[in-house]
């Protein structure tokens, strides 16, 4: 594998307006913005899967990315997930694409897979396809999008139990923290040396491993994806 340049951190934010000019937004904490954004997906699942599989099925990284996924999460999910929540205050969720297509195929993955008791073994199962675009500019969000997946269905084929259990953990919990330092060592041999240093967000680490996880489990039950 060669030595990639990815980023340290994909943030996301949850910030409160109320009545003030956005300029004064406040940012919420981001254990909330967190749940607010992994709740917010999964109610993009229920209610526009067409659309989101859509969106995950465009190529990654072009110039459209952004409008692709501004598109899909325009809707009125947001309010949905605030008003359980008795937060009353204007709200706006900033959610980088490529966290929130993490964010997406963690929710597909407990939509469609959850009752499964354990992850099946991936060890000899065909290399899972990615669209990516934009590769020719240098820490593009189409090489980022390339280093992760390279990282991620690695990790995910070496320890599919353990990616399975990060998956299903609560975001900002210990349960999270946990399977985060299970998985790691997986995830480091996986990772380019050059890049072994860097100190993902808990974010970027289950987006990595989400899509990768999702698409195998999708493709073990299909024989065509059975064999290499």
């Amino acid at each position: 594998m060669r030595a990639v340049s990815i980023p340290v951190l994909l943030a996301m934010g949850f910030i409160f307006g109320a009545a003030k000019p956005s300029s004064e937004w406040t940012s919420a904490s981001q254990k909330l913005s967190r749940l607010v954004g992994e709740q917010y997906a999964a109610c993009l699942v229920k209610k526009s899967r067409p659309a989101v599989m859509a969106t995950l099925d465009a190529p990654f990284g072009d110039l459209n990315t952004a409008l692709r996924f501004y598109s899909l999460m325009k809707g009125a999910c947001l309010d949905d997930v605030m008003k359980p929540k008795m937060i009353t205050a204007p709200g706006a969720l900033e959610m980088p694409p490529l966290v929130g297509r993490g964010l997406l195929y963690e929710a597909l993955y407990r939509e469609d897979f959850s009752s499964n008791g354990t992850a099946p073994v991936f060890s000899g199962m065909t290399r899972i396809g990615y669209k990516f675009a934009g590769l020719e500019k240098p820490g593009s969000l189409g090489r980022d999008y390339r280093a992760f997946m390279s990282i991620g269905e690695c990790t995910v084929r070496a320890d599919p139990d353990r990616a399975r259990i990060l998956i299903m953990s609560k975001p900002a919990s210990k349960q999270e923290t946990a399977a985060l330092a299970a998985i790691r060592p997986a995830r480091l041999a996986c990772t380019p040396p050059a890049a072994r240093q860097l100190a993902f967000a808990p974010a970027a680490e289950r987006g990595m491993i989400a899509e990768p996880l999702y698409r195998l489990t999708q493709a073990s039950r299909s024989p065509a994806g059975a064999t290499n």
